[in-house]
């Protein structure tokens, strides 16, 4: 690795509704935006999870990010991830071309 710090944000999915974020999803949203805001990360990489909902969770977050003025070009997405193993092979992707 190159020494780049990275906040990883795994899903933790919608509220049964899909209207917003489950609190766990908000805090770790929040967590990383004050380690970004702080600069002990320089980009931020997020999962959203499952095939019909996965575009909603990634709105959702995209647009906290975006309240909190953290340029897109340092936030990415993976998605949709349906398992652990998803989520690993996205973060190595990403890791490997900052």
């Amino acid at each position: 690795m190159n020494g780049i710090q990275v906040a990883f944000i795994p899903s933790y999915c919608l509220k049964s509704d899909a209207s917003r974020l489950t609190q766990m999803t908000q805090t770790s949203v929040f967590v990383a935006v004050h380690l970004y805001d702080d600069r002990e990360v320089e980009h931020i990489i997020f999962s959203a999870a499952y095939e019909g909902a996965w575009e909603r969770e990634r709105d959702l977050k995209l647009r906290v990010f975006d309240m909190c003025n953290i340029p897109r070009e340092r936030v990415h997405c993976i998605g949709p991830i349906t398992s652990s193993y998803d989520e690993v092979e996205g973060i190595r992707g990403y890791i490997s071309k900052l």
